[in-house]
């Protein structure tokens, strides 16, 4: 990602700030030290901090006077927030886009605009009678003919070849959001806004098929966000049900014009104009259905739509298909690791149980702070692996009841790279999506966030957010856990302790998710 702030408001609208990568970058007003500033005298001087790192951007606040907020919601106190590009930010009364210079622009040299913005919705299947055949103006199968078909219209209609354009790169941009995106409903959610945008329609639906039950359930809704109404929309289901089980895709006719449809039908009850349901396939099988449809007053469907329509259901089939072997791949892995963490702390041993407790708390510090999937992955892989080396430090050691010697603390501090080293060994592990920030997060889990810890004295955004989630949650079991030369602290006392850290031995961001964490209740008792 290449983001970067456009300012949407005010006599600096449309100026751009560029984002720099592996930063924290401070926001604020022209009368302080802010990286970016901004010429408005409701921002403070230090307003918020926006770090970018690798596919993650995330935002907190640094108690300003006016506050900040991301699509209207503030950003409460201690509270860190993930940004991706279309996202609103509310700084003071300046008002500006996160937007990413890298996605696919069209054939023009400006960037075109996005369309109507969407907001998320739900839907209910309902029954109705039989659709009459004659309201079915096309069935279709994937593959009966080329991706973009002749068109009903004149090639030189230039609205045509407008709305062609706009499909094909809304296509162009799913395929490759969808093609680097590994979580499920990330992928979904993606397809639900690329239909409205290829189609021109008024509401979207991905309804996907529950193995368990064999029935259609949504999975992610999109109405126009110039609609007003219900949040929640009626399907019909016969229409959804033959499209999955026939793997056809299904335009129907004008409904607002055919006297065969009865007020009773239920697409007929909403004011339903046309709609499209094409089925969403892999090679072998429909695994679920898109739904599309306009409303009284909106653009009717064309059957080059319906086409454009298939070709996304087909590919998001092979992407979902993808990202559930890859989900199933990463459990088995991560299953077998935790094996592997388990067989090197025996219960005799004062650290056992540890990895598994800190992976459990890193993971959802990460959650409260927004992090994508993939680098909820990485956290967790990290968590359990940061403590692999401690199997090399000597038993007397580890159980001395007294302060340990130089020599001694100095095997100790050996752990982190021992733990690399076993990691190295792993057959094949560098072929793991992300192994290598996983392995620098094991390595540097014990830097300071003030420059003062080990292996390399590294400090703030130098040491990556992967490593500064493990430190406050290696910090909290490790209050909370026996030791040789000290007794068990409550929970509470360990929070104050992370209080009292939180800007000199840890970064202060990653303790305000951990508090967000704690207030609910999420982390309240140690090892059993």
């Amino acid at each position: 990602m290449d983001l970067e702030l456009v300012i949407k408001d005010g006599p600096h609208a449309g100026a751009r700030l560029a984002l720099p990568r592996d930063k924290a970058t401070c926001l604020g007003n022209q009368f302080g030290d802010a990286d970016l500033q901004l010429h408005d005298p409701s921002v403070s001087r230090r307003h918020a901090i926006i770090e970018l790192r690798g596919d993650v951007c995330l935002i907190s606040d640094l108690k300003s006077l006016n506050g900040t907020a991301v699509n209207d919601e503030p950003v409460g106190e201690g509270q860190v927030r993930r940004l991706v590009p279309g996202d609103t930010l509310l700084l003071g009364k300046t008002s500006l886009e996160l937007t990413d210079r890298s996605l696919p622009l069209s054939g023009s040299a400006e960037r075109q605009p996005a369309g109507p913005r969407a907001h998320s919705s739900s839907v209910k299947l309902v029954k109705g009678g039989a659709t009459p055949e004659g309201a079915i103006r096309k069935r279709f199968r994937t593959g009966d003919t080329d991706l973009v078909p002749e068109p009903e219209r004149a090639k030189t209609d230039q609205i045509y070849r407008e709305r062609l354009e706009r499909q094909l790169n809304a296509i162009f941009r799913m395929g490759n959001l969808i093609n680097a995106e590994r979580d499920l409903d990330v992928i979904l959610a993606i397809a639900a806004d690329s239909v409205l945008q290829v189609s021109g329609g008024a509401r979207s639906a991905i309804l996907m098929l529950d193995e368990d039950t064999g029935e259609l359930v949504e999975r992610a809704v999109r109405t126009r966000a110039d609609l007003t109404g219900a949040d929640e929309f009626s399907v019909s289901r016969s229409i959804v049900e033959e499209t999955l089980r026939s793997g056809l895709s299904l335009l129907t006719t004008d409904a607002g014009h055919d006297q065969r449809f009865t007020p009773g039908e239920s697409i007929f009850m909403q004011g339903v104009k046309e709609l499209m349901s094409v089925p969403v396939r892999t090679l072998e099988r429909s695994t679920g259905v898109i739904y599309v449809d306009t409303l009284g007053g909106h653009e009717t469907f064309a059957e080059s739509d319906m086409h454009l329509l298939s070709a996304i259901g087909h590919q998001l089939g092979m992407a979902v298909e993808r990202a559930r072997l890859v989900a199933d791949l990463e459990a088995v892995f991560v299953g077998a690791i935790r094996a592997l963490v388990r067989s090197v702390e025996p219960a005799g041993r004062c650290l056992a149980g540890h990895s598994e407790r800190v992976t459990s708390c890193a993971r959802m510090i990460a959650e409260e702070m927004g992090l994508s999937p993939e680098h909820l992955a990485e956290v967790e892989l990290a968590a359990l692996l940061h403590d692999l080396g401690m199997g090399e430090i000597p038993e007397e050691i580890l159980s001395k009841a007294g302060a340990l010697s130089d020599e001694e603390e100095t095997v100790v501090r050996r752990h982190p790279a021992h733990s690399v080293d076993l990691i190295k060994r792993i057959d094949k592990i560098e072929r793991v999506a992300r192994m290598e920030r996983i392995i620098d997060a094991v390595l540097h889990h014990h830097e300071r966030y003030d420059g003062g810890g080990y292996p390399d004295g590294l400090d703030a955004d130098e040491i990556s957010v992967t490593a500064r989630i493990l430190a406050v949650a290696d910090t909290y079991d490790a209050v909370i856990s026996d030791r040789p030369y000290r007794e068990t602290r409550s929970p509470e006392a360990a929070v104050e302790v992370l209080r009292e850290c939180a800007g000199t031995q840890l970064d202060p961001m990653c303790v305000g998710a951990f508090l967000a964490v704690f207030r609910d209740g999420g982390l309240e008792s140690g090892p059993r």
